[in-house]
């Protein structure tokens, strides 16, 4: 991993590893950054500090962990994973895992590939799909379909359903 100024100038060198590290995301201010690893042989969960030093892994599970973004207040790391947790075995689903270590917990959804929460948490917006599919238009069974759940009433609404309708 790479840092920058906006304007390209003083690139500085974060990680220096064998493995890929992929999927970077700042926390909410800008002091770490998440980023997925396969150090351990699969995908897991690392931070490191935004300046540079050593990363830390926090997730340690056999299933592909993938970096999505953070809580708002910086304390979780979201991601998503196949770990047996949604509608089907396979299917990815949403997790938190805490900065300061501790068990993952997963998001209340039944699938979930991308996700980002309002500001204040009070909601969050998630696609359920993968965006497997880049054709403009397509409306098949993997078509991203982006839904919002507000948090504390675990009520679910998906976005731009008139766009369906016939």
């Amino acid at each position: 991993l790479w840092v920058a100024n906006e304007n390209g100038s003083g690139a500085g060198r974060l990680t220096d590893h064998k493995a890929r590290d992929v999927y970077p995301r700042f926390s909410p201010d800008g002091s770490m950054i998440a980023f997925s690893s396969n150090r351990a042989g699969n995908y897991d969960v690392h931070v490191i500090p935004a300046t540079g030093g050593k990363a830390r892994q926090l997730t340690f599970h056999t299933a592909d962990d993938t970096v999505v973004g953070w809580t708002p207040d910086g304390k979780r790391v979201i991601f998503q994973s196949t770990r047996a947790k949604g509608a089907f075995p396979t299917v990815a689903t949403l997790f938190e895992a805490p900065l300061e270590g501790g068990l993952e917990q997963p998001l209340p959804t039944d699938w979930g590939s991308s996700a980002s929460y309002s500001r204040d948490g009070s909601k969050i917006a998630f696609t359920r799909h993968p965006g497997v599919w880049s054709r403009k238009h397509y409306r098949g069974s993997y078509a991203v379909d982006l839904w919002l759940m507000e948090v504390a009433a675990r009520k679910f609404t998906r976005l731009g359903e008139d766009e369906y309708k016939g």
